[in-house]
């Protein structure tokens, strides 16, 4: 099983198997064909990948009856993910940025 720990970008190992009668929230994206006999895909946009009460994906439109399908057993309360989120229920800052380089500072 996957713990709290690793739902904020760690990575993970499961067995697909494992994850019958789940679901996730996932962003994708149009790929370009990398040959003109190739056809254009959808693929993962990034890690962008939640857990269905996930509170990082609750604006997300979900199907009732698709997330009522899920065994209870599956489901997580919003403190589940608490450790996933700043003190205001938003989600915590991702990694900062690099500072862009400053060339009058050489």
């Amino acid at each position: 099983a996957i713990g709290i720990e690793s739902l904020n970008g760690s990575d993970v190992e499961f067995d697909a198997e494992e994850c019958a009668g789940h679901q996730v929230i996932a962003k994708l994206a149009n790929k370009k064909k990398q040959n003109p006999t190739d056809l254009d895909y959808l693929d993962f946009s990034g890690l962008e990948i939640y857990h269905v009460d996930d509170p990082r994906a609750a604006a997300v439109v979900k199907n009732p009856d698709a997330i009522g399908a899920i065994p209870q057993q599956f489901r997580r309360k919003a403190d589940y993910f608490a450790s996933l989120l700043k003190n205001d229920g938003k989600p915590a800052a991702k990694s900062p940025a690099k500072p862009e380089a400053n060339f009058d500072d050489l």
